[in-house]
């Protein structure tokens, strides 16, 4: 409920100065329409800080290659907002005003010094040059439209804005204002939603390796993700690259991107140490490895894609004595070895919890907006951008260009409103 008090009266509102929030700020205040911006916690850009681990993968420049869909089969919705900011151009924005970038692997941007703290003092610096007005402790706890305008009612304050922009974000890391709470706003206006759950987390196994194998990495391995055809658009997935072992269960790129998937009903996850193997040729190839070297420990034999010290725990989960001589390796146990290196179906245990998570997967469902301009159908006054939408990419510096493009998108278009003319 909206307290009774006389409200402040602005053109431009915007709630959450994460990257969204300030993208959206600096593109509303390049067009000559400064915006006040509401920061829930004791200072801005507290999650930009955590992402890449403290170095802060800006963007990549595969974001908007979209013959590659790196974001679950929703990038088409993003086309306008990386029109108004391609990764590129992002690239060309920092660089020319002050945050030099470099280019790793040939498509993850990151600062070249300083991580993500160079990135939040950037972000901030500008919005500073460009006359943002930044007001912290000022979590947004109701909304109302009104003929008016818009009315946001703060801990602190209640506002009567021209213009709303909410980039309160998603439901993940609490701790820094990223709480759930902004979906809140929208939904009490009837906006329709997808609950958050987690997204961007390792993989919790029912029999964790234990902190003695923490830390060894498959290489090259693949995960793999199964609904039944009649569940889902996309019956089955897979990433590929280096899947870490935890003290926990798994973790590394493929993990992180099949994660969101982990809250599916139904779902099933495999893993394959050998991709590019058949059960035909892998056969013959372990049996004759263990007879060329007839004497030697099949724990010690080097076998495909297990890590030394995994070779006694893989031999043993397949009732192969790993203390048997090479000479005496059957063509029953190579098939058995061989099926785990090919498809071992995880069992997972329990669900990761979503405050953990990098990222929350849910939030205002995508046609609740225009994509040429992130406002709301329901009332165009309102712009939505960043976690808080129902849209979420692969890791490695697509879902902050995401965040990035579409709070530069709604800036733009906040402005363009505010200024009486079509959006951009």
């Amino acid at each position: 409920m909206l307290k009774e008090m006389k409200a402040e009266t602005l053109a431009l509102l915007i709630v959450g100065a994460g990257p969204a929030g300030l993208a959206a700020a600096l593109a509303a205040a390049e067009e000559g329409c400064p915006a006040l911006l509401l920061e829930s916690k004791g200072e801005a850009g507290q999650k930009l800080r955590l992402t890449g681990g403290g170095r802060c993968n800006i963007s990549n420049l595969a974001a908007d290659d979209f013959a590659h869909d790196h974001y679950y089969g929703q990038a088409a919705f993003l086309r306008p907002a990386f029109r108004a900011l391609s990764p590129e151009a992002l690239r060309e924005h920092c660089q020319r005003r002050g945050l030099p970038l470099v280019c790793e692997e040939g498509v993850r941007l990151y600062p070249r010094d300083g991580g993500a703290e160079a990135v939040r003092s950037f972000l901030l610096r500008r919005a500073r040059e460009l006359g943002v007005q930044l007001r912290c402790r000022q979590k947004a706890l109701a909304l109302k439209t009104s003929p008016e305008g818009i009315l946001l009612q703060s801990e602190k304050q209640t506002y009567l804005a021209r213009a709303l922009i909410l980039c309160g974000g998603g439901a993940s890391f609490p701790q820094t204002g990223s709480d759930g709470s902004a979906l809140e706003l929208l939904t009490s206006l009837g906006c329709g939603f997808r609950p958050f759950t987690p997204a961007l987390t390792g993989f919790p196994l029912k029999n964790a390796p234990g902190s003695d194998l923490q830390g060894l990495v498959f290489k090259d391995a693949e995960l793999r993700f199964n609904l039944p055809s009649s569940r889902s658009r996309r019956a089955a997935a897979s990433f590929r690259g280096d899947i870490l072992l935890t003290a926990s269960g798994l973790s590394g790129p493929p993990v992180l991107n099949l994660s969101r998937e982990l809250s599916e009903e139904g779902a099933s996850f495999s893993i394959s140490l050998l991709p590019d193997e058949k059960e035909s040729s892998l056969i013959p190839h372990l049996l004759s490895l263990a007879h060329e070297n007839g004497r030697t420990l099949c724990r010690n034999l080097p076998w495909p894609a297990l890590p030394r010290k995994l070779r006694a725990v893989a031999l043993q989960h397949c009732g192969v004595d790993p203390d048997k001589q090479g000479a005496n390796f059957s063509r029953e146990e190579a098939a058995r070895l061989a099926s785990i290196l090919l498809e071992k179906r995880l069992e997972l245990g329990s669900r990761p919890p979503l405050r953990s998570a990098m990222l929350s997967r849910g939030g205002l469902l995508l046609e609740e907006l225009n994509p040429r301009s992130m406002a709301l159908r329901k009332d165009p006054r309102i712009f939505v951008a960043g976690e808080l939408l129902d849209i979420d990419g692969e890791c490695g510096g697509f879902n902050l260009q995401a965040a990035f493009a579409s709070g530069y998108l709604a800036g733009k278009s906040a402005a363009a409103l505010l200024k009486g003319r079509s959006c951009p």
